[in-house]
């Protein structure tokens, strides 16, 4: 009742592989900021880079069963890698009644999958301007 199950892709030079795992919660954090929902739940299945075999490769994950009930847990603890130590982050995590999890469930359909990795690149391309702003900032002051 309370496990789902998730399919992580993975894909180098050579090809796609998939491996699928059983699971009891979904775990989210909030060490960066406060956010809302799906922006944490993304943090868990958007596409990503790993080291893979001496080289370079995207990971993602889907959905493949969801279960009855869902847990989610929120990961308050976390590491600071400059200091090297633990700190508690006190970020608010906005929930709302209904949340959807279609857009992370595992499908054939192609348009689907072309949604998603539309959506990565957009997160890509927001992330590149809002380091290159940061870089910015820091050079007028």
């Amino acid at each position: 009742m309370f496990y789902g199950r998730t399919r992580s892709y993975i894909t180098t030079a050579g090809g796609t592989r998939s491996k699928e795992e059983r699971w009891c919660d979904i775990k989210v954090d909030v060490a960066g900021g406060s956010r809302d929902i799906y922006a944490a739940i993304d943090g868990a299945f958007d596409v990503q880079k790993i080291s893979v075999e001496n080289g370079e490769a995207e990971q993602y994950g889907s959905i493949t069963n969801i279960p009855p009930i869902l847990q989610i847990q929120v990961q308050r603890v976390q590491f600071d890698p400059v200091k090297k130590s633990s700190f508690k982050s006190t970020h608010h995590l906005d929930l709302l009644q209904t949340i959807y999890m279609d857009r992370y469930m595992d499908t054939t359909k192609p348009e689907m999958m072309n949604r998603r990795r539309q959506c990565w690149e957009w997160k890509s391309k927001l992330k590149s301007l809002e380091a290159r702003r940061a870089e910015l900032l820091r050079k007028q002051v």
